[in-house]
């Protein structure tokens, strides 16, 4: 997986880019700076400077910085020389590159309902709205 966003609907986390918040990303979530809450993606790739803390769901996964807490793919995960996951992981096929790290509980398979989540019932995004009232409009007599 290539850390670039080529697919629509995709986002970036750049480098030194903090993001809090809970995350549906119907392409790929390319990580290089902190993401921290939930985020569901087809794809997640974690580059060397990327940090993930929370509950991220994704088809396949490529981990080449952090990832803390809960960590699901329902196809495939590769955990690379530079990457560190502790927490919780469930996946469907696994890969570590000699230099990864894995600290916590790992299971084949997607149906562990203790750490399994949806962004179903997520609070859905409210518009912006201006800070300031308009004004009445002035009365002339």
């Amino acid at each position: 997986m290539a850390d670039s966003p080529e697919l629509p609907g995709s986002i970036v986390v750049g480098e030194g880019v903090l993001a809090k918040g809970t995350f549906k990303v119907p392409g790929r979530a390319v990580i290089n700076g902190s993401v921290e809450g939930e985020l569901i993606a087809k794809d997640v790739f974690i580059g060397p400077s990327g940090r993930a803390i929370g509950k991220f769901k994704a088809e396949m996964a490529d981990i080449r910085g952090e990832v803390h807490d809960t960590l699901v793919t329902t196809g495939s995960l590769i955990i690379r020389s530079s990457g560190k996951i502790t927490g919780t992981v469930i996946y469907k096929e696994v890969e570590i590159e000699k230099g990864g790290e894995m600290e916590g509980k790992m299971s084949q398979g997607s149906d562990v309902p203790a750490v399994t989540f949806s962004l179903e019932s997520a609070e859905q995004p409210q518009p912006i709205r201006p800070a300031v009232k308009p004004s009445a409009p002035a009365v002339k007599g």
